[in-house]
């Protein structure tokens, strides 16, 4: 009510309010049998004022003293205020902000603004403030005139105001151009009024609406006034209508003493819900497995009906319905189980009202189905070794979501490390090995595959143990040597070979070289072995091979040639003797006993200390010996011989002169 008190412009060009003083004027209003008389500028606390009537006009009569028996005067005393107001109490002091009668009289006898304006909204508050008269009984048609004659506590005149009135009902013009805009449960009423030329037989104050609801009765709108306001368009809301239902008004206008201007034009009007709600907020939006659940803030507005939630795979691409039926709009839940785990989905949510008006889609929420479910895992393994590289095939997992396979491999079946680490797309996997070097022959593997769908979840494995066939050799033994241990046996030694699959070795003794035959064998290395079966005066050839768990044989270690013998030289010959003959120089000595002796060799020489020459191709196995081409001025030796080829060591020249 302040804030339309504050723009009656209109109000204030009536009474003329200057930045100096109010005017002091008389209004006169007439009725059909009377004249309500007002003044812009009340009486102070200490004064009063005096009507004085003439007429009806023309006439020679003098004034007659209307109020003799009292100074119309301010009430002052506030416990007069409610009385007097009665009915109009109520919508005074909520114009006033305040229900303590003193502080509403204060404000309506020190505000000289807003005074005027409730006293020529209310003639109640026109008598409070001191300012208000009313003449009855008068001659309809009939000019009178009025004098007001103001005075102070003192008896004596102050100021005093004449002006001459016809008993004639002036009656407002009615409001025109009267137009009806429909919303939802509200109908916005609009009109024209000429604006206030400074008469004062324009006096409408304020508006009247009378509504009817179809074919019902009409009836006046609104307890408080509509007051007229030329500086903006008038204006009224009708709220809290029922849409799709007819509704009739008619506008008049009302002055101070409540003479009505007749009824405008009669409008039809039908409230229609046009406006689409407001979007719903706080949409939140919850992945799991195979399901997306949604929820929002309950639309607060009265005539939203339901939701209808929408689903795209793209910010560009198109919105579609998920609900055919409404959501009910106290329960502002929905669950999408049509999805697919692992594609990104956008969800927005409109609010629909009872005129199926629906509202714009909020901001768009994305999302990812939480798939937690494995899927099937895949069916016929089997597998294919070709030189060392192993192809792996399998048939498909007949799960919809599968992104590819994972491939385990591991010695044991319980510790198998993943070989690639991105789902493999194919049904056929090639593993060439560590390096690509091919497996490792004489390995037993245990090999795994899984599905795994776009989630990452894995189906369980489908496992194969194979074995892959040794078929490498393992590396020689080390250190291989034989030696003659003074002709009684070759003492063989030999390290191990690098390779850890070995599982025994070999021991071969050639000779000669090419008949290989094994002579021992042994499960570990190093090892040694005494070979007591060689005879003194052999040469023998040894070497060892070393086999793996899978009968693969290693290339020969190093081989080593011994010869068998002793260092212990036989007893020279005794009594040798050169005798020349016609044949030559003969020789002859004795019998030389020794366990491996094998014979003798004879030996020539120009000189007795000189370089002998052996004289026979190999050993003598007897007695004397002839030098075809022997002379007197030869010398001789003869030496005894054993299987190691010791030579006796003593011996005398001898020679045959």
């Amino acid at each position: 009510m302040k804030k339309l008190i504050l723009t009656l412009f209109i109000l204030a060009m009536l009474v003329q309010i200057s930045e100096a003083e109010i005017r002091r004027d008389l209004i006169t209003m007439a009725g059909d049998d009377s004249v309500a008389l007002f003044l812009t500028d009340p009486p102070r606390s200490n004064e009063g004022f005096h009507v004085y009537r003439q007429g009806p006009l023309p006439t020679d009569e003098q004034y007659v003293l209307l109020t003799e028996d009292a100074l119309i005067r301010p009430v002052i005393d506030a416990a007069r205020v409610k009385p007097i107001l009665g009915e109009d109490w109520e919508l005074i002091s909520s114009a006033m902000g305040s229900d303590e009668p003193f502080e509403v009289l204060r404000r309506l006898r020190g505000d000289d603004f807003i005074g005027i304006v409730h006293s020529l909204l209310s003639p109640r508050v026109a008598r409070l403030t001191g300012r208000w008269y009313v003449d009855r009984g008068l001659e309809s048609g009939r000019e009178y005139r009025y004098k007001i004659v103001v005075v102070n506590s003192r008896g004596e005149e102050t100021y005093s105001l004449t002006e001459k009135v016809v008993v004639t009902e002036i009656y407002p013009q009615p409001p025109s151009a009267v137009e009806a805009e429909a919303g939802d449960g509200r109908l916005t009423i609009t009109w024209d009024y000429p604006a206030w030329q400074g008469s004062y037989d324009d006096l409408a104050i304020q508006y009247h609406i009378f509504r009817k609801t179809g074919d019902g009765e009409f009836e006046k709108l609104r307890h408080k006034p509509i007051i007229r306001d030329d500086l903006t368009p008038s204006v009224y809301t009708d709220l809290w209508l029922e849409n799709g239902i007819e509704y009739s008004y008619y506008i008049i206008a009302v002055d101070p003493i409540g003479r009505r201007s007749q009824p405008s034009e009669t409008i039809i009007a039908v409230p229609l819900d046009i406006k689409a709600p407001g979007i719903p907020q706080n949409l939140n939006v919850e992945g799991g497995d195979g399901a997306v659940a949604m929820s929002w803030n309950m639309s607060l507005e009265l005539d939203v009906g339901g939701y209808y939630v929408y689903r795209s795979q793209g910010l560009d691409k198109e919105f579609a319905k998920l609900n055919e039926a409404l959501i009910p709009v106290d329960s502002p839940i929905y669950y999408d189980s049509s999805i697919t785990n692992g594609v990104q989905y956008f969800y927005a949510v409109t609010a629909v009202d009872a005129s199926k008006n629906e509202s714009e889609q909020g901001n768009p929420i994305a999302i990812i189905g939480e798939d937690k479910t494995p899927p099937d895992p895949p069916t016929n393994l089997s597998f294919e070794l070709d030189s060392r590289v192993l192809t792996l095939k399998w048939s498909q997992s007949e799960a919809a979501d599968v992104a590819g396979y994972y491939v385990y491999r591991g010695l044991t079946e319980d510790i198998q490390p993943k070989i690639n680490h991105e789902p493999y797309k194919d049904t056929v996997y090639v593993d060439s090995g560590y390096q690509d070097a091919g497996m490792t022959p004489g390995k037993t593997f245990w090999v795994s595959v899984t599905a795994a769908d776009r989630s990452r979840n894995e189906s369980e494995k489908v496992t194969l143990e194979i074995m892959i066939p040794d078929d490498d050799p393992p590396l020689a033994p080390q250190s291989f040597l034989a030696e003659n241990v003074e002709g009684r046996y070759v003492r063989i030694s030999c390290s191990g070979s690098a390779s850890l699959d070995v599982a025994r070795y070999k021991v071969f003794q050639s000779s000669p070289v090419g008949s290989d035959p094994v002579i021992t064998e042994f499960e570990k290395a190093p090892f040694v072995w005494h070979d007591s079966s060689v005879s003194k005066g052999q040469e023998r050839t040894y070497y060892a091979v070393a086999i793996d768990s899978a009968g693969n044989e290693s290339e020969a270690s190093g081989i080593d040639t011994v010869f068998v013998r002793d260092y212990s030289a036989p007893p020279s010959p005794r009594n040798c003797s050169a005798r020349l003959t016609e044949s030559g120089v003969r020789l002859k000595w004795e019998r030389v006993i020794d366990f491996d002796f094998i014979g003798y060799n004879v030996y020539r020489s120009n000189i007795p200390s000189g370089v002998y020459e052996k004289l026979n191709q190999s050993p003598l196995d007897v007695l004397e010996f002839i030098d075809t081409d022997g002379t007197v001025k030869h010398y001789y030796k003869v030496k005894a011989i054993d299987s190691s080829g010791n030579e006796s060591s003593r011996g005398k020249a001898i020679h045959a002169g």
